[in-house]
């Protein structure tokens, strides 16, 4: 996370600025320094396995099935790294159509894998790791394909990929706070989900729910977010004062205005919400006050 909110904040920046050749050089340095960081990654997360799958909530009974999902999940981490990276990247030139697209087929050919080799195939938790990672590699192929034909200040070429110390700190000191924050909340929700498991099966199926629609909601916010940083790097670069400014109010009006009335009716109408995902009295019950609570971080 931390070269690809750099990165793109960065290079929206040198686009308002017309500095194209050193957004070429800083989006080939992030690009493949995530490939770099995903190899990093696998190593740490096969070596510590067993602690981490024990935070996540794994139990004597679950392990070896968590396992087999895990160690796919780890090999192939250097390609779920590295979708993220061109994915933000490409938005800065406007190519967010090509950037979901690719994200939408990935995404679509995993959901048609999966019941293939659970079901057919029999391969268990194997397989829907591994379906997952091939609709993550089709991803990374179709974004780098869009990345050499449609982009033009996007580069895929490894010998311009050296930058000076300073671009390095300004990419990191842009991406770290972002990387501190998704890292805080993913660990904070794995030792929520592992403090729930002394309370049986049904809270944690309680807070799986809430998770699973509080996420949904947040997604348009997340979406309003990615649509506008290219926009707010482009104008504080280009020294666009008035438009920045604009760009912000807009943005701050819908989300909050969004969030009320999103999070208002959530609230209201917790319980059968909740029992659209399972219809069971205990875990609607749980469900629809964990529901509310979260509503209300949002709401805030």
């Amino acid at each position: 996370m931390t070269l690809t909110l750099g990165g793109s904040s960065l290079i929206s920046r040198l686009f308002g600025e017309k500095r194209y050749d050193l957004s070429k050089r800083i989006s080939s340095f992030c690009l493949f320094g995530s490939v770099i960081v995903g190899i990093i990654l696998t190593i740490l997360l096969l070596v510590f396995a067993k602690p981490i799958l024990i935070l996540l909530g794994a139990k004597t009974s679950t392990y070896s099935y968590a396992f087999d999902f895990y160690r796919i999940i780890a090999l192939g981490s250097v390609f779920i790294i590295f979708s993220l990276v061109p994915q933000n990247l490409i938005r800065t030139e406007g190519l967010a159509f090509e950037a979901m697209l690719s994200t939408m087929i990935g995404t679509i050919l995993a959901i048609i894998l999966d019941p293939i080799f659970l079901f057919g195939l029999k391969w268990g938790a194997t397989g829907v790791g591994l379906a997952n990672i091939i609709g993550y590699l089709v991803t990374d192929l179709l974004l780098i394909f869009f990345t050499i034909k449609n982009a033009h200040y996007i580069s895929l070429n490894p010998k311009i990929m050296k930058i000076s110390g300073q671009n390095i700190k300004d990419v990191i000191a842009i991406g770290i706070p972002g990387s501190i924050t998704n890292f805080a909340q993913s660990f904070g929700m794995a030792l929520l989900n592992s403090s729930l498991a002394a309370y049986g099966a049904n809270k944690v199926a309680a807070m799986g729910i809430t998770q699973k629609i509080y996420s949904i909601v947040i997604l348009v916010i997340v979406g309003f977010a990615f649509g506008a940083q290219p926009l707010i790097g482009y104008n504080y670069g280009a020294k666009n004062w008035q438009r920045l400014k604009d760009i912000l109010r807009f943005d701050t009006i819908v989300l909050v205005s969004y969030a009320i009335v999103v999070g208002g009716a959530l609230i209201i109408l917790a319980k059968p919400v909740t029992a659209l995902f399972m219809n069971q009295p205990s875990i609607v019950s749980a469900g629809s006050y964990m529901l509310i609570a979260t509503i209300e971080l949002l709401r805030n």
